[in-house]
């Protein structure tokens, strides 16, 4: 991350339940059928299958530094991954 984004992609192949670091901020993505849309406190919902595009929270911008953790998907096929 170079601190200067404003927006995420996610790449979601059946992720149901992920933790994003952005900086020193954690935050939850959510892919349980609810239509993609804002963020409701940390958590962002996301499309399960597809690609969602989401703002980065005021108070993470101009991280540096983060990470995505799948948090207990069973298939190890599945993955989320950000752009």
């Amino acid at each position: 991350m170079a601190g200067q984004e404003t927006t995420i992609i996610v790449n979601n192949s059946g992720v149901s339940n992920a933790r994003l670091v952005l900086g020193s901020r954690e935050y939850y993505l959510v892919a349980d059928g609810t239509a993609p849309g804002g963020w409701v406190g940390s958590t962002y919902y996301v499309a399960l299958n597809g690609t969602t595009t989401l703002p980065i929270p005021a108070e993470a911008l101009g991280a540096t530094s983060g990470s995505l953790t799948d948090l207990g998907t069973p298939d190890t096929e599945n993955m989320v991954t950000i752009e």
